[in-house]
């Protein structure tokens, strides 16, 4: 995301801005390199605050103030993008806690679909083709979905994914407690 539509550098731009004679003497030449130096760093530092609005676009900084502020724990192993969506998922939503921000909630996380019932006593969440990574997201979406659903409703997650073993396709699911192989 450009602001400023900034491809030149600033220096060309105060060069071509004034008369062209004063970059042959050494101390206006400097003069305007300092400027525009100055100038690409006020540009990045606003391009930068703007983008800090959007976890997704955020910078280390501003994903650690995100976490401190939703009070998510700090993965240390988790890239910067994991972190992003991890603050992507808890940011987005606020109020109540229904089956379409539920979905959101997983799809902004792991953009996967999911399928959500009601037994009569707990809500089941099915996470469709979480992939082989999905006890890293999995572990952490639970962390998410439980910060948000009230204490009083109980659920449990399913994560199904398609596995390759020995050229036949398997399906297993992780829920909470165990695993499931079919």
């Amino acid at each position: 995301m450009e602001i400023f539509n900034n491809g030149q550098e600033s220096y060309e731009e105060i060069v071509s801005s004034g008369p062209a004679w004063w970059t042959e003497y050494k101390e206006m030449d400097a003069v305007y390199r300092y400027e525009g130096w100055l100038l690409d760093l006020a540009i990045h530092l606003i391009e930068q605050t703007v983008k800090n609005q959007y976890p997704s676009q955020a910078d280390e900084k501003a994903i650690a103030e995100y976490e401190r502020i939703l009070r998510v724990d700090t993965d240390v192993g988790a890239s910067l993008e994991e972190r992003r969506r991890t603050i992507a998922a808890c940011y987005s939503g606020t109020g109540h806690l229904s089956k379409s921000v539920i979905q959101s909630l997983v799809k902004t996380y792991t953009g996967k679909g999911c399928e959500i019932t009601w037994d009569g006593t707990a809500f089941q969440i099915l996470i469709q083709d979480g992939g082989t990574d999905i006890a890293v997201v999995y572990d952490r979406l639970a962390t998410i979905i439980s910060k948000r659903m009230p204490v009083h409703i109980n659920y449990n997650m399913v994560a199904e994914a398609s596995i390759h073993l020995n050229e036949n396709v398997g399906i297993y699911c992780v829920g909470i407690p165990n695993i499931i192989i079919h």
